[in-house]
C-alpha cells in the first residue's frame, strides 16, 4: 500500500529532508578533498598551490602519466578476469537448505509416496524418509535456480547499459576515488507479444502486454552520499543521491512509478530557471573538464535529491503521512524524492531490508579501517608519482638549461656597441690596451645536466610505483628484462601469481559488489516477476576469483594437466565437460563444439571406426607376415638342395684338376671349397683329397 502524504505539510517534509541532506554533505567534506586530489592526480594536473608556484617561478609544469596509465592498466585488467567472452562471472543457486512454498512441498511428498507404493508393490522393502524429501526439495530448489539464473541473464542483456559497462563505470571510479556506485533494480516495462486463441471464434489472435524488466543504472561517485556513521555497507541507516536532470529530462521523469506528476507540473511551472546549486567540487570538475565558459549551466539544470532510510512511524505520520502499519515505535524503510520544497515521491522501498541494498559499490583497497569509502589507487602511489613529476621537472628544466652555450662577457673589454647575442658568423668588437688585451672578453661557461642521474631516478621511482600498485609494467606488455628463465610456462605462472597476490583482494571486493548487485535482481524477481522458477531460497554466487589466472597460462595448465594422466585416471573425469574447461579457458566459442549427445555419438563412431581400421590393418600385417614365411621357407629349401650338390661338384673338380695338373685351377677349387662349402653345410671346414700339397 503507497504512502500518501498531506499536501499542507509536503513543505515541512522537505525542509526536514534538506536538514539531513545538509548534513550528509558536510560529512563528506574531507573526502571530497581527497577524491579531487586523485582525480587531478589521474587527469595530470598538478594541485592548485603547486601550480600557481610553478608558474610564478617559470618552471617546467611536465607531469608524467603513469598514475593514468596504472589505472587504467588495472581496470583492464580486472575487466579481462572478471568478464570472461565465454560465460559470466555468476551464478544463482539455492541455499544450503532451501525452503519452497507449501503447495510444492506437498506435491514433492505426494509424487514420492506413490513412486514408493509401486515399488512396494514389486516387492521392495521402501519407505518415504526425510533424507527422501530432502534430496527431492533440493533438486527442485535447484532446477528453479538454473532457470531464475537464465532469467536474470536474459534481463541484463536486454539493459540500455550492457552488464559490464555498468562494472567498468563502477571499476574505474572505485579505482580512482576509492569507492565506485550503481544502483537498481529500477522498474521499467516492455511490451511482449503473445499469441492466444480467440474463445468464441477459436482462432489465433495477436496481443501485446507490458511486463515489468529491471535496469541498473551506473551513480556518480560525487552525486552519492552514504552513512558515513555506518560500519559496513549493509549497515546504513540512511543514503542520499543526487539526480542531475535538464529541463526536457526531468519531464520525462513524470512516467516514473510512483512520481507525482502533478506535483513536478507545479514545480516546473514555478520555477522556469534550474534549482541546482553549484558546489565546490563541481567548480573544480568543471575546470578539468573545461566547462567554465558554458553560460548560465546551471541555470538550465535541475536537482533532485533521494532519500532512502528508516523513518519512525509516529515521525512519519507527524508529517501526516498516512498508510503507515504498525506501532509508532517501529520503523518504516521509506523512499522519498523531493526537488526545491517540493516531494515528489514518497514510497516504501520495493525491496530490501536495508536502504544500501539498492547501491551496489565496488570498494577499492578496503580495510577493517578504512571505513565506506575505500582508498584510491592513486592515494596508494602519490608519493611516487609526486617523486617522479620532481624528477621529470628537474630534468626538463636542466635540459633546458643546457640546451644551448652560456656566455660570460666583460662589458669594459667590449665596444660601445655591445653584442647583445651571439651567433653564427658575427662579428664582436672589443676595446683595450697592454694587460687589458690579455683578457678574454667573452668566456663559453660549462655546466653539467645531471640528465642521465636524473633519468635513473626516475626508473627508481617507477619501479617503487610498480611495487606499490602491484602493477609492473610487464604485465601490460611492456618489455622487461625478465630473464630465460621466465619464457617457459610454469616460471611465468609463478610470476603471475605472484603478481596476482594483491589483486585477489580487489576481487573479493569486485565479488561482493556482483553479488550485491544479482542478489538484488533475485529480490526483484521474487517480488515483480510471476513466474514458478522466482519461488524459493536463492543466493548470488560470485565466481570472479575462479578468473585470478591469466588465460593463456590456465590453458596450458588444464592441458598439461589432462596430459599426465593415465588412461585410467581419464576415465575417471567427464572428457566432454574438460574440452569445455579448455576451450574457455582459451576464449574460443564453445558453441563450435557439438552439443554433448552429438559430441558422445561422434566420438563412438569414431572409436568404432578406429576399431575397425585397426582390425583391418592387423589382419593386413598378418598377411604379410604369412607370406613373408613361405618366402623364407622356399629360400631355405632351395639353400638346402643347392648345398647338398656342392661335394660332389668339388670331387668332380677335384679329379679333373688332378688328371690335369693345372696348379692354378687346383688353387681356385681350394679357394671355392673354403668359401663355399662350409657356408652350405654348416660344418667344420673338410680337408680337401690330396691334402692341400702342391702339384708339380
Amino acid at each position: 500500500m503507497a504512502l500518501k502524504l498531506d499536501p499542507i505539510k509536503s513543505r515541512a517534509v522537505a525542509n526536514m529532508l534538506n536538514g539531513k541532506f545538509k548534513q550528509a554533505r558536510t560529512d563528506r567534506k574531507d573526502i571530497e578533498i581527497t577524491a579531487m586530489r586523485n582525480l587531478r592526480q589521474y587527469r595530470r594536473k598538478y594541485d592548485p598551490d603547486v601550480e600557481a608556484k610553478l608558474k610564478s617561478d617559470k618552471r617546467s609544469q611536465v607531469y608524467p602519466g603513469d598514475t593514468r596509465t596504472k589505472v587504467r592498466g588495472f581496470v583492464a585488467k580486472m575487466m579481462e578476469m572478471m568478464y570472461p567472452a565465454q560465460g559470466k562471472n555468476w551464478s544463482v543457486a539455492p541455499t544450503v537448505v532451501p525452503s519452497i512454498p507449501g503447495e510444492d512441498l506437498q506435491i514433492i511428498i505426494t509424487t514420492l509416496e506413490k513412486q514408493v507404493e509401486a515399488a512396494q508393490a514389486e516387492g521392495a522393502q521402501l519407505e518415504v524418509t526425510s533424507d527422501m524429501i530432502e534430496n527431492a526439495v533440493f533438486s527442485l530448489a535447484k532446477e528453479r535456480a538454473a532457470a531464475l539464473e537464465k532469467e536474470i541473464e536474459d534481463q541484463l542483456s536486454e539493459m540500455p547499459i550492457i552488464d559490464s559497462e555498468l562494472s567498468k563505470i563502477a571499476l574505474r571510479s572505485g579505482s580512482i576515488y576509492g569507492a565506485g556506485y550503481s544502483k537498481g533494480p529500477l522498474a521499467t516495462k516492455k511490451t511482449e507479444r503473445t499469441h492466444v486463441r480467440n474463445k468464441l471464434t477459436g482462432m489465433w489472435e495477436t496481443t501485446t502486454k507490458s511486463i515489468p524488466r529491471p535496469v541498473y543504472r551506473p551513480v556518480s561517485f560525487w552525486n552519492f552520499y552514504p552513512d558515513l556513521a555506518a560500519e559496513t555497507w549493509i549497515e546504513q541507516n540512511q543514503t542520499f543521491e543526487k539526480m542531475p536532470f535538464t529541463r526536457g529530462s526531468l519531464r520525462k521523469l513524470k512516467k516514473v512509478g510512483g512520481v507525482d506528476g502533478a506535483a513536478l507540473n507545479k514545480y516546473l511551472r514555478d520555477n522556469k530557471d534550474g534549482n541546482f546549486v553549484e558546489e565546490d567540487f563541481d567548480t573544480e570538475l568543471d575546470v578539468l573538464n573545461d566547462l567554465r565558459q558554458v553560460a548560465d549551466k546551471n541555470k538550465r539544470k535541475y536537482e533532485v535529491i533521494a532519500f532512502r532510510g528508516w523513518l519512525s512511524n509516529k515521525d512519519i505520520t507527524d508529517l501526516g503521512v498516512s498508510g503507515v502499519k504498525g506501532d509508532e515505535a517501529d520503523e518504516t524503510l521509506v523512499e522519498i524524492w523531493w526537488i526545491g520544497d517540493t516531494i515528489i515521491k514518497l514510497d516504501h522501498t520495493p525491496f530490501g531490508d536495508s536502504p544500501a541494498e539498492f547501491y551496489h559499490a565496488y570498494i577499492h583497497g578496503e580495510d577493517e579501517d578504512s571505513g565506506l569509502i575505500g582508498i584510491g589507487l592513486p592515494d596508494d602511489i602519490r608519493d611516487s608519482q609526486l617523486s617522479l613529476c620532481a624528477a621529470a621537472r628537474m630534468t626538463q628544466d636542466n635540459a633546458a638549461a643546457v640546451a644551448g652555450p652560456i656566455w660570460i662577457m666583460n662589458d669594459d673589454l667590449m665596444a660601445k656597441e655591445r653584442a647583445q647575442s651571439i651567433a653564427a658568423f658575427s662579428v664582436l668588437h672589443r676595446e683595450g690596451f697592454g694587460q687589458e688585451a690579455q683578457s678574454d672578453a667573452v668566456k663559453q661557461l660549462a655546466t653539467e645536466s645531471h640528465i642521465t642521474e636524473l633519468l635513473k631516478l626516475s626508473e627508481s621511482y617507477r619501479a617503487t610505483m610498480d611495487i606499490e600498485s602491484n602493477l609492473p609494467a610487464w604485465i601490460f606488455g611492456a618489455p622487461q628484462p625478465l630473464g630465460e628463465a621466465f619464457r617457459t610456462t610454469d616460471n611465468m605462472a609463478s610470476m603471475q601469481g605472484g603478481a596476482t597476490m594483491i589483486t585477489k583482494d580487489h576481487v573479493r571486493a569486485f565479488d561482493n559488489y556482483v553479488r550485491s548487485k544479482i542478489g538484488s535482481a533475485i529480490k526483484w524477481n521474487q517480488k515483480f516477476n510471476k513466474k514458478k522458477s522466482t519461488e524459493g531460497d536463492f543466493e548470488a554466487q560470485p565466481q570472479g576469483s575462479k578468473s585470478l589466472v591469466v588465460k593463456e597460462l590456465r590453458g596450458a595448465a588444464l592441458d598439461q594437466f589432462w596430459l599426465s594422466l593415465t588412461p585410467k585416471e581419464q576415465t575417471m573425469f567427464d572428457s566432454y565437460g574438460v574440452l569445455k574447461d579448455r576451450l574457455e579457458a582459451r576464449d574460443i566459442p564453445i558453441d563450435r563444439l557439438k552439443p554433448r549427445s552429438q559430441a558422445e555419438a561422434a566420438a563412438k563412431e569414431f572409436e568404432e571406426a578406429a576399431a575397425a581400421a585397426a582390425q583391418a590393418e592387423a589382419g593386413l600385417t598378418q598377411a604379410k607376415t604369412d607370406k613373408l614365411n613361405a618366402e623364407t621357407e622356399e629360400t631355405a629349401t632351395n639353400t638346402q638342395a643347392t648345398a647338398a650338390k656342392v661335394p660332389a661338384e668339388i670331387e668332380k673338380m677335384g679329379a679333373e684338376t688332378q688328371d690335369i695338373g693345372d696348379k692354378t685351377r687346383l688353387s681356385a677349387v681350394e679357394t671355392v671349397t673354403n668359401s663355399i662349402l662350409p657356408a652350405a653345410q654348416g660344418e667344420e671346414e673338410p680337408q680337401l683329397p690330396f691334402g692341400g700339397a702342391d702339384v708339380a
